[in-house]
């Protein structure tokens, strides 16, 4: 038995989750299960960079502003196609991707993003005092972004392991990275305070997305090269 593996094979991207309160997954059980994806992410410098913030079942209006900010995007990215001459004008047409639904209706929402270091550890406090730098604490990088793929690195593990405990719990997990980058779109959620990273939505599936015919993932030989 491959147990990771097989865990983790069973993840489907979700399209509407369970709303009945007895059907969503108790408060305690997520808790844990981030606390088990805390635990096994590793970090640079064990700073990890990152908010993990979590919209609970009663949090609808939140919800709704952050499903705004997909769409809004969704559409931005296909106007911008069009004016560039990239889509046809004669076929396209404004629709909502119904694989974005997860975001507005879901137990659970989880709004990752980038975080302002400032408690360093023990041991990187001895390394600052002999001259280190650290940029995560360092409040102008932090908010110009200028290591945002590294802090899109660090989440993208966290995430990983994420869905491994949520799997082992039978939780299901979907993400979506369709999002406004600009922070004056997130001013009506002033928790967020630097850029936002990826969204994931949790709970139990009352119905996944499912395989659609030619919709197959690239091929293996493809993406990885041996030089």
């Amino acid at each position: 038995m491959r147990y990771a593996y097989d865990i983790i094979k069973r993840r489907k991207h979700v399209l509407r989750y369970d709303m009945l309160p007895e059907e969503m997954p108790k408060k305690e059980l997520i808790e844990q299960i981030l606390k088990d994806a805390h635990d096994l992410t590793p970090s640079k410098q064990n700073v990890m960079p990152y908010n993990v913030n979590v919209l609970g079942p009663n949090k609808f209006e939140e919800k709704q502003i952050v499903y705004n900010q997909v769409i809004k995007n969704h559409y931005k990215m296909e106007d911008d196609a069009l004016a560039e001459g990239k889509l046809d004008k004669e076929t396209y047409w404004k629709k909502i991707n119904p694989y974005y639904y997860h975001i507005k209706e879901n137990p659970y929402l989880l709004v990752i993003s980038q975080r302002l270091h400032k408690n360093v550890n023990e041991y990187y406090k001895k390394e600052v005092v002999m001259g280190h730098y650290m940029e995560q604490c360092d409040n102008d990088r932090v908010k110009k972004g200028s290591d945002i793929d590294a802090v899109a690195v660090e989440v993208g593990l966290f995430a990983a392991n994420l869905t491994a405990c949520a799997m082992e719990y039978e939780v299901d997990v979907s993400y979506t990275i369709c999002f406004s980058r600009k922070m004056e779109d997130w001013i009506e959620l002033p928790w967020i305070e630097y850029r936002p990273v990826l969204l994931i939505s949790m709970g139990h599936a009352l119905k996944y997305r499912g395989i659609k015919p030619g919709d197959t993932k690239t091929p293996f030989d493809e993406i990885v090269k041996w030089q």
